[in-house]
């Protein structure tokens, strides 16, 4: 047993090592000389990123690879690294030696995590090689679209199967609340969840026959080897599962919780949130306040939201809060309301009236931003 594991061990590194033979063409659409040669047609504007080649495109996006490209017919593999922001059809074409051009669909999974395509130019009985131009052509409906990276080559088990386990562990979208809130990781062109499934179904069809066809003690050897084995498979789709929502989990804590407010995932709303802390220190939990303007989103809903559970007065609420609590009025960016010293209330510059009764300066945040208490006469 330790010797035939020590063999596949050493196929497997002669295999990982000589099995990527070298691509006809490469493109990685992040850089400088990915893009080089390339064009696009159909595109409201584009732009290079860390990410890719970024576009914003109308009903169809065309792009074009330099002309004279070195493809020959070994070269029948392409691999495609894109992200798609919207529902997308593709299709791939290319000019043969003979100066005809020919095409194949490109399947696009309708995701918007990063995928990985590959389609098998061979398939065609026209690809000859494309000493011409390679084409790519993206229909439906408008959106954003990335292209990450593109390779052309021959065909070899190591690739084949590097794609496939890339597939497989590929982060797949979060869609909280759905019945099918992650979509199954794909394999072999199948998904993790048929091959699950069909392992299942022979595995019980199969415990079926033998329980039936046999007796006493063999009956239970039969009924704990498949509850064992259909455990096994729970197991393998729980753990792909538990991986992804860790993944998720991960995500949301680097972007969320980790960063300071100015480097969340909204960073601006990061001066906001310190606000938010500074109204924390001088507004009691037992008390009222007002934002002035109201409404004034989106800081009225997230005030709220955040200093619960101090109750913020709104129109439908005056009547009934007024009187009962201390009354803070909180000004957040809004030069055209000042504190006038002199008569002790709020006055707005624009309208040339004062918006507030009698109270006191409480505290100051930065030059338009403060907090008032309304003190009754």
């Amino acid at each position: 047993m330790l010797r035939n594991a020590l063999i596949i061990s050493i196929l497997s590194l002669i295999f990982v090592r000589t099995g990527f033979p070298a691509a006809g063409l490469r493109a990685d659409f992040s850089t400088r000389e990915g893009v080089s040669g390339w064009r696009v047609e159909g595109a409201v504007r584009d732009r290079r990123s860390g990410a890719g080649w970024e576009v914003a495109g109308e009903e169809e996006v065309v792009f074009f690879s330099p002309p004279g490209i070195p493809l020959a017919a070994r070269d029948r593999v392409l691999t495609l690294s894109l992200t798609a922001g919207s529902p997308r059809r593709a299709l791939v074409a290319w000019q043969g030696p003979d100066g005809q051009w020919a095409q194949l669909p490109v399947p696009i999974a309708m995701e918007t995590s990063p995928q990985s395509v590959r389609v098998d130019l061979g398939a065609s009985p026209r690809w000859r090689g494309a000493p011409g131009r390679l084409v790519l052509v993206f229909e439906g409906h408008p959106g954003p679209l990335v292209l990450h990276s593109l390779e052309v080559g021959p065909w070899s088990l190591g690739g084949y199967l590097r794609h496939q386990l890339r597939g497989l562990a590929r982060k797949r979208a979060l869609h909280p609340g759905s019945i099918n809130s992650l979509p199954s990781p794909p394999l072999f062109n199948r998904t993790l969840a048929y091959y699950l499934n069909l392992a299942a179904f022979w595995t019980v069809l199969i415990a079926a026959i033998l329980f039936f066809a046999s007796g006493g003690a063999r009956r239970r050897r039969v009924a704990a080897v498949a509850g064992s084995c259909l455990l096994v498979l729970w197991l393998i789709s729980d753990l792909r599962e538990t991986w992804e929502l860790g993944r998720t989990a991960g995500e949301v804590y680097r972007s969320f919780v980790l960063p300071p407010p100015e480097e969340k995932t909204f960073p601006g709303l990061g001066d906001f949130y310190r606000f938010v802390d500074f109204c924390r220190e001088h507004i009691p939990e037992e008390s009222v306040f007002a934002l002035l303007p109201y409404p004034f989103w989106p800081f009225d809903v997230r005030l709220k939201n955040f200093l619960y559970p101090a109750k913020m007065i709104d129109p439908s609420t005056e009547k009934h809060l007024s009187g009962e609590y201390p009354r803070y009025l909180v000004v957040y960016r809004r030069p055209e309301y000042l504190f006038d010293p002199e008569a002790g209330r709020i006055y707005h510059r624009g309208e040339d009236r004062f918006v507030s009764g009698p109270g006191r300066f409480l505290a100051r945040y930065d030059p338009q931003s403060f907090i008032f208490l309304e003190v009754e006469p």
